[in-house]
Parts: structure tokens; C-alpha cells; sequence
């Protein structure tokens, strides 16, 4: 599960907010994600650094140190992202985003280079090293855009050298790694250089959304992946890439992801992409966490909340933001199908399918644990498909003897469709409206929950049939439990019997 290791908050300065606290309290509690990733630790508003009149360097770690004490305390580890740049110490006026931040190099290496050191420091006195141990250190974001870094590749590879060294002067186990760029670029170079330079380097971290396929292919034209495959065949040739570099084994981390994708028939949005609010999300979600299950060890969430201050923090109740959370903290699909995956704990099972038109896009995954069976199925239809897109199957699970039992099969299903998990599309039928009604805000909390049922099956010699109809984007989940222990990953037989897809209308 390494889409479970990480999720983003936009900013440190975002972090001293309680809704934001909040949510985050609650994305641990439901899904358990393990990491926090943010931008902006040496930003001006959080007063880390300044010089006095004579050039000298100060640290103020009061802000930082709240972040850190109450995110610690909620049992959280972190990905400390090293950037801005200090207006101090900058060298140049170039900012980012709505607030602001500077994304140019230093004036000075040497002063940048002693404030990474005593961030780190400071992090190891007063949280230990044994925790610090745990975290990563990364250099800079998406350096090989210029509105991140307004150089070159060659001055990015100076400045993770300078930062790099900064973190193994501290403790030579604290972990470091870079160079966290766009649609996986500078892979090759970055590792050629560490090897060539003998600069230390943990881990390789990069981001991909799934629109950088509209980016680099602009309306897919010339495109050479199949709809909905483009994300997964991408980090499979940056994972082959990285086997053939002089550091085969080192982890490759995802530092930003999330389901905003392209669309034939509107330009690439970063921002407004309905892709992140609705049923869509939900089904992307478990189509690229399946196929990505082996393929990495880390992926960072791109956002928990949509308290997130790029281009201000906005004031709807969906916003087509990023985050799994609404402002007002309304669960999203994103955030459902993230609890369901989080549930498929145990052994994982090998599903066999009869059917020679079993769709790649749609999907199932079991697992086994104690004495439940858990089943995820989805029906993921890219923008780009055109052909059928109703899933219908039929399931055969068969039991062993040795969990056989007489007494009925329970099969408990939580469903996740438009209005039952997801808000997002009763919040448009409501009118998109501003500033809901107590009433309407009833409706859309009642509407961000899956719908649950329970069943009993009988079994017949320990097998028993199931009927399947998903409608794009929905997302099943089901436990099945009756049996007896289960102690061995190879104790069940579940099978696709009858897969087919079908046209339904728009």
C-alpha cells in the first residue's frame, strides 16, 4: 500500500490552522496515512530566518515547532520539503502562488547551506534522532519548471549537493533524496550525477498527475498509451529506467499525485478540475493504487484538504480542488475509496477470470483475513473511452473444506455512487450553491456516505454466486464472513464467471 505512506497540506504557514489540523486528525483516524508532505518551510511568514545588520544569520523555530509538536502528536512522520528560498538570502524577486513564495537560488550557498543544517539540527535536538530517522529530507519541488526554480538543472544539482551534504553532516542515516520533479524528469541525470560527484542520495522522488499526458501529448494526439494506461506505463519506465542507473534499488517515491486528468474536450486544468471532486475520483483511485501496488514505495496524496492556498482557499462547498476533504471537511469520493482500500488488509488474493473480455480498467482485488473474505470492485471509464461502460459479472467465490459451514454466508456491501459517497454531484443538482441551508447542508453530509447493506448467502458445497452491475465510476465493497479462520493465503477460489461490458446511454 504505498499510496498509504503520504498526504500533502499545501503549506507549512497552512498547518497553524485548526479546521486543517482537523481534517488531518481525521484522514489518520479513517485511513491511517502514515506521512505529511508540504511546501514553504522557510517562507517568510514563518519567520525562520533573518540577519541582523551585520549579515548575521538567525533562526526562529516557534512556528515550525507548533507544526511539528501537534502533528507528531497526531502520529505523524514527514517528508520535510527543503525550499523556499528566504527573501534574505534570495537572488532574485521571482514568487509562486498566491502567497508568494520565492523560487530562486541562493545569493549565497553558504548561508543556504547552514540554515539546512540548522533546521536539521534543531529537528534532531528536539525530536530525537530516532524519529528524525524515520523522515525524509527532500530538495526543493518541480525544479525543472521555471515558475519552481528559475535556473538551470545544473544550479538545481548544486543546490541538492549543498543541502545533501547539510543533511549528512548532521547524522549521516537522516535521509535525503531529490530531485522532485514534473512527469518524472531528470531522473537519469540527477542519478548520474550523484554517482559521478558522489553525492549521497536516499530516495528518488518525482510527480505525475494523470494530465501530464494532455501536457506532453496536447489532446493525446500521438499519444502511444491506451486510455486510462498512461499513468500506470509511465512509472513502469521510470521504474525500468531507475533498474538500468548505477542505483537499481533505490526507492522511487511519488511525491505528488492525484486524479486530475485530462479531457478531449477541455484544456488541461490545474485548477476548476471537477476530476478531483467527483464519482470519477473514486474509481481512478483504485485503478491506479492496484496497478501501482509493486511499482513503488511511496506516493504522497496531492491534497488531504481543500483548505489549500495556491490560488487562495476557497469559500464553496466543492470547489474541484484537490483535496480529499472539502473545506467544510465533507468526505469526497477520493476519500471513500481511499477508506475502502485501506480496509483490503490481509492476504492478497490471485483472482482468476474466465471471461476473454474481462476490461482492463475495471477491476477487483481480495483479500483474505481471519475468517472474512474482502472484495473491491470498480468500473473505471477514462474520458477518452467511447465503447461500453456498464460492468456486468458474476462471482463465484468457493470455500475450502476446511472453513466450510453450514450456517449462512453474512455479505455485508458498501456502495459507492453519486449520492451515496459522493456529494459532489447532489451539490450540483442543488445549484451549486455558496452558502447552503442547514437543510441542504443535512442533505450533503448525508449524500458523502457509501450506501451499506447486509445479506445472508446459503452456500452449496462451500461455493457460493454472486451478481455484479456496476455503472462507471461506482465502487463496491463487500466483506464476506461465516467461515472459520483463514491461516494461509491459498485458501479460497474466487473466480469471474460471466465479465462482460455493456452500452448504457449517457
Amino acid at each position: 500500500m504505498p499510496w498509504k505512506s503520504a498526504v500533502a497540506v499545501g503549506r507549512a504557514y497552512d498547518l497553524l490552522r485548526d479546521d486543517i489540523l482537523n481534517h488531518l486528525a481525521i484522514l489518520k483516524r479513517e485511513i491511517g496515512f502514515k506521512m505529511l508532505r508540504y511546501h514553504a518551510i522557510f517562507h517568510d511568514d514563518m519567520n525562520v530566518y533573518e540577519e541582523d545588520s551585520s549579515g548575521k544569520q538567525k533562526y526562529n523555530w516557534h512556528q515550525l515547532d507548533k507544526i511539528f509538536d501537534r502533528t507528531i502528536e497526531m502520529g505523524y512522520a514527514h517528508i520535510v520539503e527543503l525550499n523556499p528560498m528566504p527573501s534574505a538570502i534570495a537572488s532574485g524577486t521571482e514568487t509562486m502562488f498566491h502567497y508568494g513564495m520565492n523560487v530562486t537560488p541562493p545569493s549565497d550557498y553558504n548561508k543556504w547551506e547552514a540554515l539546512v543544517r540548522a533546521l536539521v539540527e534543531h529537528l534532531s535536538d528536539r525530536y530525537g534522532v530516532a524519529q528524525v530517522s524515520k523522515w525524509y529530507f527532500e530538495v526543493w519541488n518541480e525544479p525543472d519548471l521555471p515558475c519552481f526554480w528559475t535556473s538551470s538543472m545544473g544550479e538545481y544539482f548544486k543546490l541538492y549537493e549543498v543541502s545533501a551534504k547539510a543533511v549528512k553532516s548532521v547524522d549521516v542515516n537522516f535521509k535525503v533524496g531529490g530531485p522532485a520533479t514534473s512527469k518524472c524528469l531528470w531522473i537519469s541525470e540527477f542519478l548520474d550525477f550523484c554517482h559521478q560527484k558522489n553525492v549521497p542520495v536516499d530516495f528518488i522522488s518525482t510527480h505525475l498527475y494523470p494530465q501530464d499526458e494532455y501536457v506532453l501529448y496536447p489532446n493525446r494526439i500521438k499519444s502511444p498509451y491506451q486510455p486510462g494506461m498512461f499513468y500506470i506505463e509511465k512509472i513502469k519506465s521510470l521504474k525500468e529506467k531507475i533498474a538500468n542507473s548505477k542505483f537499481p534499488d533505490i526507492p522511487v517515491f511519488l511525491t505528488e499525485w492525484n486524479t486530475l486528468s485530462g479531457h478531449p474536450k477541455r484544456d488541461v486544468a490545474w485548477v476548476g478540475n471537477p476530476d478531483a471532486d467527483g464519482l470519477y475520483a473514486a474509481s481512478k483511485i483504485c485503478h491506479l493504487c492496484a496497478n501501482l501496488d509493486s511499482n513503488l514505495d511511496l506516493m504522497t496524496w496531492w491534497v488531504g484538504s481543500d483548505v489549500f492556498e495556491e490560488s487562495g482557499i476557497p469559500n464553496a462547498p466543492f470547489s474541484s480542488n484537490y483535496g480529499l476533504l472539502s473545506v467544510r471537511g465533507t468526505p469526497k469520493s477520493s476519500f471513500n475509496a481511499f477508506k475502502f482500500l485501506s480496509k483490503m488488509t490481509g492476504y492478497l488474493l490471485e483472482v482468476q477470470h474466465e471471461a476473454n473480455d474481462f476490461p482492463n480498467l475495471a477491476g477487483l482485488l481480495a483479500t483474505c483475513e481471519n475468517s472474512r473474505i474482502k472484495v473491491l470492485l470498480w468500473n473505471f471509464v477514462p474520458h477518452e473511452c467511447a465503447y461500453p461502460k456498464l460492468w456486468d459479472d458474476t462471482i463465484s467465490i468457493e470455500l475450502p473444506d476446511s472453513i466450510k459451514s453450514d450456517n449462512p454466508i453474512k455479505l455485508i456491501r458498501s456502495l459507492l455512487t453519486a449520492g451515496n459517497g459522493s456529494a459532489y454531484e447532489t451539490w450540483l443538482k442543488l445549484g451549486t450553491p455558496l452558502n447552503p441551508s442547514r437543510m441542504e447542508e443535512e442533505l450533503l453530509s448525508a449524500h458523502s456516505i457509501p450506501l451499506y447493506s447486509v445479506s445472508e448467502i446459503n452456500t452449496v458445497k462451500g461455493e457460493f454466486v454472486f451478481n455484479i452491475s456496476l455503472a462507471p465510476h461506482v465502487v463496491l465493497y463487500m466483506e464476506i464472513s461465516g467461515g472459520s479462520r483463514c491461516d494461509s493465503p491459498n485458501y479460497v477460489n474466487l473466480n469471474y464467471l460471466n465479465s462482460k461490458l455493456s452500452g448504457i446511454s449517457a
